[in-house]
Order: C-alpha cells, then sequence, then structure tokens
C-alpha cells in the first residue's frame, strides 16, 4: 500500500473519490477521516474525533475548518467506496479513545492492518527506552 499525501485545495474537494482519507492538521497530529460524496454534491467526512469523543459523520466545514491545512492521505485498501462507507456508518457513535482513535478508525473501515501509525510510533519509541536506547 502506497501512501502519498498532497495537499486540498477547497476546489478539490468535490472531486475526492467516497471512501478516500483525509487528513487535517490539529494540535501538532493528523486526524483522518474518510471521505463520503453525496449525489447532490454534499461532501460529509467520516471521522472518529477526539473533540466529538466519537464516530460521527460531519460537514467538510466541520471537519475542516478554512484555516486548517488539509490533506488527501489516499485510498488505503481494495474494498469498494460503498463497503469502507458502510462499515463507517456501522461504527456511528463509536467511543474515542488514544488507542481507539481516528487513524485505527480509517484503517478498519478499509479492512487493513488494525494498528494506527501514531500509536506504532509511541509503541516503537517505549520500546527502545526499556532496551535503553537506539540500537
Amino acid at each position: 500500500m502506497m501512501i502519498r499525501a498532497r495537499q486540498i485545495e477547497q476546489s478539490d474537494v468535490p472531486t475526492l473519490r467516497s471512501g478516500v482519507v483525509v487528513g487535517v492538521r490539529i494540535s501538532g497530529v493528523w486526524h483522518e477521516g474518510l471521505v463520503e460524496q453525496e449525489q447532490g454534491g454534499q461532501t460529509w467526512i467520516w471521522n472518529k474525533s477526539k473533540r466529538t469523543g466519537r464516530v460521527e459523520r460531519e460537514s467538510w466545514q466541520q471537519f475542516a475548518p478554512p484555516a486548517h491545512r488539509v490533506i488527501e492521505i489516499g485510498y488505503l485498501g481494495e474494498l469498494s467506496p460503498e463497503e469502507v462507507i458502510e462499515r463507517a456508518r456501522q461504527r456511528q457513535g463509536e467511543e474515542w479513545t488514544p488507542i481507539a482513535n481516528c487513524q485505527q478508525f480509517t484503517r478498519q473501515c478499509h479492512g487493513v492492518r488494525r494498528a494506527a501509525p501514531d500509536i506504532d510510533r509511541v509503541a516503537f519509541a517505549l520500546l527502545l527506552s526499556m532496551l535503553g536506547g537506539p540500537l
């Protein structure tokens, strides 16, 4: 799986494919969500947010206020966009925790590896500290 992040301009939003993972930088961390395009042209984002404490669908403007930089992370798995969005819908209301976070949510909806990159980095740092520093 190759992930190539690119910055999204407001004019790009209507062209994003349902199921694509996008990220917005909040407090130094990339917060991820899944794009859902409705036929009427409305763009929604499914995400598991610390701010709301749960999985929910938000408008693009709620997820990515105008002053925030947004990137397209990519399409992470092999499932159809419909299945990815259905998996997100089924998890609506699920509680956010530091371990069950937005990155884990996007990957689970895509049917790929359960761990989240931020959690992997923390686990690796803890392992290094337990072993006495860099190998």
